[in-house]
């Protein structure tokens, strides 16, 4: 359902003391699985749902149906209930913005061949090492449109493909895993892409623990990308109004030293998280998040840019992205080589990846380094098993010393690799 008809359905219930919005969305998914040594499956599935809310006398109602039909009488329910059951720590309007219309389609190529070329490559690749080869690709298509009582209107026709790769290597009675993913863009090169997650595997049989220790810590390009998307929450701005971020306090004050530039741009090409507005209908921008170590911006719904004081950022995904988060987030690559930055480690770890998070309330960090290296006077001795890094992500932002000239983009975020001073490691005594 287009915002038009959404938009006359508003106008029909005739409501005139209240803000109604409606919000559509329409989804499609075709995962294509691939198991080792076994056939592709294919998995299809489609959602369609619609979102009802009214702000009346400064209280939230919200309801959710799949039934197309009860659209107007859903409208009629969220205006009753508003008053006796709705949310009073709510915003109070939805935007009212200049534009009355947006509209925002994008295109991408047929994946289906481009499919078909990776289920054969992963057919064929023969190695002694490898035990087990596992692929997901998922195909998202989706429709959002939105209207509100305001006269605003959004209508969004986009995509969200991705893939997931995950190997295990054997080495007699030694296993090693590891995992890519990522967004399966149109010039996704899955050859690279699988030869690289290969390598890792097998560079990871005959792990050891790592000693216990303070000293550098060198973040690849995949455990930056896991960090920044698990910190989505401490720039949420309706964290920072309920004090439940670590963040809290430090606007406008330094989180980091000068090195530390984060910020967002709306539109880059092939990513599928372009976004001209966001599911309240606020028109995206750029904006700088940290700026030479100093925080900036948070992501602002229109309830946490009311509650302090900014303006609606055009971050608010919750339908279309499952979250407060940013459209496209870079941060700054720096000057120095993945050599260079090795050799400037007399005693440290390389950490690849982790399946751990921060605790977002205080910033503090405990994570296991699933994927990487010790390294001593400038060189990588052995893959690490069973070692942990610590510590406060203020005083690591602080403590970097070197950032790589080289990024990687996954999920929106694009990232460097990160060499930092005076880091926790804990393997065995």
């Amino acid at each position: 359902m287009d915002s038009d008809k959404l938009y006359r359905s508003i106008t029909r219930s005739g409501i005139h003391d209240a803000e109604i919005q409606i919000s559509s969305l329409e989804s499609f998914t075709k995962m294509t699985i691939i198991d080792n040594k076994m056939p592709k499956r294919i998995q299809l599935s489609m959602e369609k749902s619609f979102v009802i809310k009214c702000i009346r006398n400064k209280k939230m109602m919200t309801i959710i149906t799949s039934d197309e039909s009860r659209i107007e009488k859903s409208i009629e329910e969220a205006y009753r209930l508003a008053n006796e059951l709705g949310t009073q720590d709510t915003q109070t309007h939805f935007y009212s913005g200049r534009h009355k219309r947006l509209k925002q389609i994008e295109k991408y190529k047929n994946k289906q061949q481009k499919i078909e070329e990776i289920v054969n490559y992963i057919k064929n690749i023969k190695d002694r090492y490898i035990h087990t080869i596992n692929a997901i690709i998922d195909e998202n298509s989706y429709v959002f449109s939105s209207a509100n009582s305001n006269g605003l209107r959004v209508d969004l026709k986009s995509k969200l493909n991705d893939f997931e790769f995950d190997i295990i290597a054997k080495d007699g009675d030694d296993q090693a895993t590891f995992g890519e993913d990522g967004e399966f863009i149109d010039n996704f090169d899955y050859e690279r892409v699988i030869n690289e997650t290969l390598s890792i595997a097998k560079s990871m049989l005959n792990a050891k623990p790592a000693p216990t220790f303070s000293g550098k810590l060198l973040l690849d390009e995949r455990a930056m990308i896991d960090l920044l998307m698990s910190l989505f929450p401490a720039f949420n701005g309706e964290n920072i109004v309920k004090k439940m971020s670590f963040l809290y306090g430090y606007l406008n004050k330094p989180i980091g030293g000068e090195n530390l530039n984060i910020y967002e741009i709306p539109s880059i090409k092939g990513s599928f998280y372009n976004r001209k507005f966001d599911d309240e209908m606020v028109p995206t921008r750029k904006k700088n998040i940290i700026e030479k170590g100093i925080l900036r911006n948070y992501f602002n719904s229109i309830y946490s840019a009311e509650k302090l004081g900014f303006e609606p950022g055009g971050n608010n995904f919750q339908l279309t992205m499952d979250g407060i988060r940013p459209t496209n987030l870079i941060f700054e690559s720096g000057t120095s080589g993945y050599e260079e930055m090795i050799k400037e480690i007399d005693r440290g770890v390389i950490m690849i990846r982790t399946g751990d998070s921060p605790n977002i309330v205080s910033g503090d960090i405990s994570a296991m380094v699933s994927t990487g290296y010790y390294v001593e006077n400038g060189e990588i001795k052995y893959p690490v098993k069973e070692t942990m890094i610590g510590g406060n992500l203020i005083k690591m932002f602080k403590g970097i010393v070197m950032i790589s000239k080289s990024q990687m983009t996954r999920y929106g975020i694009t990232a460097p690799k990160l060499l930092i001073n005076n880091v926790k490691i804990s393997g065995k005594n």
